[in-house]
């Protein structure tokens, strides 16, 4: 992935935060399904920064994960989009 991509897309995001005053956008992962122009289904997995090491995306992850796992209501935690 370009670091034009990453900027862009770090871009992007924060502006889109900043708007719905979910406050300043510190890092993130984007993990999105993608059709390729045979029709193949593909991953698009993303960081900002571009350099974030594997064990901080784990994190992330386990922390989306957890956000989930907690039944709805009863989280203090995370903003649904």
């Amino acid at each position: 992935m370009s670091s034009t991509f990453t900027t862009d897309l770090h871009q992007a995001v924060a502006d889109v935060c900043q708007r719905h005053e979910f406050g300043l956008l510190s890092r993130l992962m984007l993990i999105a399904e993608v059709v390729e122009e045979n029709g193949e289904l593909g991953l698009l997995i993303g960081t900002s920064p571009k350099d974030m090491p594997r064990w901080d995306r784990v994190g992330l992850l386990q922390f989306a994960l957890m956000d989930l796992a907690t039944p709805s209501g009863d989280s203090d935690e995370g903003d649904e989009l």
